[in-house]
């Protein structure tokens, strides 16, 4: 069994007792791991060596465990406040036997003495709010990594305002037609959305979220 399959058979066997996903995302796990797959890719082709990853808001572990599995020369750093769901992430960094994955419980407003070179969220709100929660962990530069609807062109502009800063590199993947490399098996049939990448300067003051 590969590491990723051993996780999602750890996800099954806990999801329960640790209210980490619903009946139907667990029926649709591999869609949700081959979108968690575009991360890498998305990383890889601006960080090929490596990289401090920040995953805000982790969950049960997407896209943050993914990258762990993929990008063992990364430093994933997953960060999660339910306290369940982080204990769930211990479990599986050490079963998977990920040396390179640390889990904080805590929010991410109350972490400290991290610089990070990518941000990345799967359900954590838009653009402008990722990068103003996570602005004091942020290198010079900072790469902002997550999956949005069709409309995310406003979210950038809002961003821009947010900081009055233009960007750097914007980087879409459109999650059903572009399917990833890595995902071999894995179907994108039934996945929608776009992974949306974008490079500019960190730790700017923001005025509105």
């Amino acid at each position: 069994m590969n590491k990723l399959q051993e996780y999602k058979s750890l996800v099954a066997k806990y999801h329960q007792t640790l209210d980490l996903v619903s009946e139907v995302a667990l029926e649709q796990f591999d869609i949700k791991l081959s979108d968690s797959l575009a991360y890498v890719e998305a990383i890889t082709e601006a960080f090929p060596k490596k990289a401090v990853i920040l995953d805000v808001g982790s969950g049960a572990g997407l896209p943050g465990i993914v990258l762990g599995v993929h990008l063992p020369h990364h430093q994933i750093i997953l960060v999660e406040r339910r306290q369940k769901r982080a204990a769930f992430l211990k479990i599986v960094a050490s079963q998977l036997e990920l040396a390179n994955v640390r889990v904080f419980n805590l929010d991410v407003t109350d972490l400290k003495d991290i610089q990070a070179d990518v941000i990345t969220a799967m359900a954590v709100g838009t653009f402008s709010l990722l990068y103003c929660l996570t602005r004091h962990l942020h290198c010079q530069n900072v790469l902002l990594v997550s999956k949005k609807g069709a409309d995310y062109a406003q979210e950038l502009e809002d961003l821009q305002d947010s900081i009055g800063l233009g960007l750097d590199y914007v980087r879409s993947i459109d999650l059903k037609s572009n399917p990833s490399s890595l995902s071999h098996n894995v179907s994108r049939e039934t996945s929608y959305g776009n992974l949306v990448a974008i490079k500019l300067l960190g730790g700017r003051e923001c005025t509105k979220t």
